[in-house]
């Protein structure tokens, strides 16, 4: 650190804000490789647009299933539900019952969609989590030479996969998909991604 008034305190420590943040810019672009930096921004923005796709794709078939599901319950919904809200809604809001149950069932139809698209997902993650685990420390192991199998030579890295796959599906549903204490604190910044995620594929 830099201290060429020779008082003892670094440079660093009495500047005021804006000049820290500019002094770091000016860091920043004397020791960066102009390529390599945009190489990375592309590859960032190219993985954001590709997970973007994927979960909008997802979304929409979400979306396709609670809508297909929400006309199939509107016409018993309508036949059983519409003459006893007659009789309870005044007359002047009679022409709202129908509409009303069509948008009720198609709120709860997708709702029922997304959850069932949640489980496809965590079960798809558990799967391919347990498999990279269990791979991941057969490969470790025989690097080192604890054991001698490798991971092309045995189904043991499946075996232990599926059994960690288990493991964290039922987890994940015990915890009814969302992360608990203190992990949703530890994870939080990831959370953070989740909502802006989210918030980009149903704007």
């Amino acid at each position: 650190k830099e201290d060429n008034d020779k008082d003892g305190t670094p440079d660093v420590q009495q500047i005021s804000a804006g000049e820290l943040v500019e002094r770091k810019a000016l860091l920043f672009l004397r020791t960066t490789n102009p390529e390599t930096v945009t190489a990375a921004i592309t590859a960032i923005s190219s993985g954001w647009l590709a997970v973007l796709a994927s979960l909008k794709i997802s979304f929409a078939r979400a979306v396709t299933l609670g809508a297909a599901i929400g006309d199939v319950l509107r016409k018993p919904a309508v036949r059983y539900l519409a003459p006893p809200l007659k009789k309870l809604v005044p007359e002047d809001y009679h022409r709202w019952i129908i509409p009303g149950i069509t948008y009720a069932c198609k709120f709860i139809a997708i709702s029922i969609a997304w959850t069932i698209q949640r489980v496809i997902s965590a079960f798809h993650s558990a799967i391919r989590g347990g498999h990279l685990a269990s791979a991941g420390v057969l490969i470790y192991l025989h690097k080192y030479n604890f054991i001698k199998l490798h991971a092309d030579d045995t189904y043991l890295d499946e075996i232990v996969g599926y059994a960690i796959a288990a493991l964290g599906f039922l987890a994940q549903a015990g915890a009814g998909f969302h992360l608990p204490f203190p992990f949703n604190l530890l994870f939080l910044p990831l959370s953070i991604v989740e909502w802006f995620l989210v918030w980009n594929i149903m704007k």
